[in-house]
């Protein structure tokens, strides 16, 4: 067929020429796709500001060799409260990049889509920070990666201490007797053990439940964000600028 109708998510928008845009889009059926929106910026373009990333939408794509083209647009959540509050908007970015850089063209994720529709939904009125660290780890699970964090990765050894070894070469926890046998296996994090524990019950639960917890959250947010990067090989500079800013903030609460 030369067009076809998708939902979609935009993750990501750039400038082409002097009118067009790129669009990088999280369909619900096809998976990632890229698409440009023709004369997006001049001023009488009948897409307005109905293609900013965070806008959950309904598109009509005409098919191309390298790149579809939008035809249609409608908007069905532009999730305003996160543009308009910019910790949340660093948050959220953070979870679109994941997303963004994650994927290959086309390469669909089984409840991946849900997942962030629900997660930007929730970052809305929820807590973001805590929205963002379980949609990276629930991420890396949906594509095979999934952080082993209730058992010893070599032994099946439950977790014991006041601080626990993750290998994130391997995807997570090494118990004190694995760890010395093989001391230098993959990269190693020593960690709060209610970090972990922090980092498991996120992965389990449902997204729309999550709430704060403010002494651990952040350590958490890192444990999710070096498990991310550690899969992709890729560095997810929002990720880092998000955490970054999270930091500074509890800082100065701190003083």
């Amino acid at each position: 067929m030369a067009t076809f109708k998708e939902e979609a998510i935009v993750l990501r928008a750039y400038d082409l020429g002097e009118a067009d845009r790129i669009l990088v889009l999280l369909t619900s059926g096809s998976g990632i796709v890229r698409a440009v929106a023709k004369g997006i910026r001049r001023t009488k373009s009948k897409f307005g500001g109905r293609l900013e990333p965070f806008n959950r939408v309904k598109v009509v794509l005409h098919r191309g060799r390298n790149l579809h083209t939008v035809t249609q647009v409608e908007v069905i959540d532009p999730h305003p409260r996160i543009r308009e509050d910019y910790r949340r908007y660093l948050f959220g970015e953070a979870v679109l990049e994941t997303v963004e850089k994650g994927l290959e063209e086309g390469q669909v994720i089984p409840r991946l889509y849900p997942a962030l529709c629900v997660t930007l939904k929730a970052m809305e009125e929820g807590p973001p920070l805590p929205l963002a660290a379980a949609f990276m780890l629930k991420f890396c699970a949906l594509v095979g990666y999934r952080p082993c964090l209730e058992r010893c990765l070599h032994c099946g050894g439950s977790p014991a201490g006041e601080r626990l070894a993750i290998d994130l070469e391997e995807g997570g926890f090494i118990c004190a007797d694995c760890l010395s046998s093989d001391a230098n296996r993959g990269r190693i994090n020593h960690l709060p053990a209610r970090v972990v524990s922090r980092a498991e019950r996120l992965l389990k639960q449902e997204l729309r439940q999550t709430t704060e917890e403010e002494e651990v959250d952040l350590e958490c947010l890192a444990l999710a964000v070096d498990f991310t990067e550690r899969f992709l090989g890729r560095r997810l500079r929002g990720a880092r600028i998000a955490l970054g800013n999270a930091s500074k903030g509890t800082e100065a609460g701190t003083r």
